[in-house]
């Protein structure tokens, strides 16, 4: 398993036909993730939405969001929320004018999540694999259908897979700062959804399976 691992020697394709295969993708996936861009009447598309948006003004308000989540949900989307309605949003507009944005960051963000599977799957097995593996994933239905939605699966799924690609980097390469960061990203990961603390071992201790090379000896 780790010979294939082992046989990139870079830590980005160099290979101008992947980066256009992967460009190709992109407009893909933007085009079926846009299809539901909507905006109008949020609380019948999903039900969540409003709820973060609620979550987010009780938070400007009363500075807790106890009483939308009653301390059971992870803060990543209610902050996310709270950026833009504290800091963005006009004083007298409601709360719903900032969905269009979230939307956008949020269809951002499974973007990103089209480029990690492409970098993984290269990382892992070689670069047409990635590609390949970020294309099944971009018509996969339940990504289709949610990917517009603001909700933390997108953000979940982007940071965990940017957890294990750095956590790879930082063990194949000997970079200790990669290893580093995905601890970080495993950590906003879970910020978003606690599901993600299943994969925060693998990300912690990853690089654990591959010590960095001894660092060479002085001549003199």
């Amino acid at each position: 398993m780790s010979a294939p691992l082992t046989d990139q020697s870079s830590l980005l394709p160099r290979e101008k036909s992947w980066w256009l295969g992967l460009q190709l993708l992109l407009l893909l996936a933007g085009w079926l993730y846009l299809r539901g861009y909507g905006v109008s009447l949020p609380f019948i598309s999903h039900v969540d939405e409003p709820q973060h948006l609620l979550a987010a003004q009780h938070l400007i308000d009363d500075g807790t969001a106890s009483a939308v989540y009653h301390d059971a949900a992870p803060p990543g989307m209610s902050r996310l929320n709270y950026l833009l309605l504290k800091h963005i949003k006009a004083p007298d507009d409601p709360p719903g004018t900032m969905l269009p944005a979230l939307r956008l960051i949020t269809i951002a963000a499974w973007l990103l999540v089209v480029v990690m599977i492409a970098l993984l799957g290269r990382m892992v097995a070689n670069p047409l694999c990635g590609l390949l593996a970020a294309a099944i994933w971009i018509v996969n239905p339940w990504v289709v259908e949610r990917a517009h939605f603001v909700l933390p699966d997108g953000y979940l799924t982007l940071f965990t897979l940017l957890a294990l690609w750095l956590a790879l980097v930082g063990a194949l390469h000997g970079r200790p700062s990669f290893s580093t960061a995905a601890v970080y990203s495993i950590m906003l990961a879970i910020i978003f959804k606690t599901q993600a603390i299943f994969v925060a071992p693998l990300a912690i201790f990853l690089p654990l399976a591959y010590p960095p090379p001894p660092l060479p000896r002085n001549s003199s």
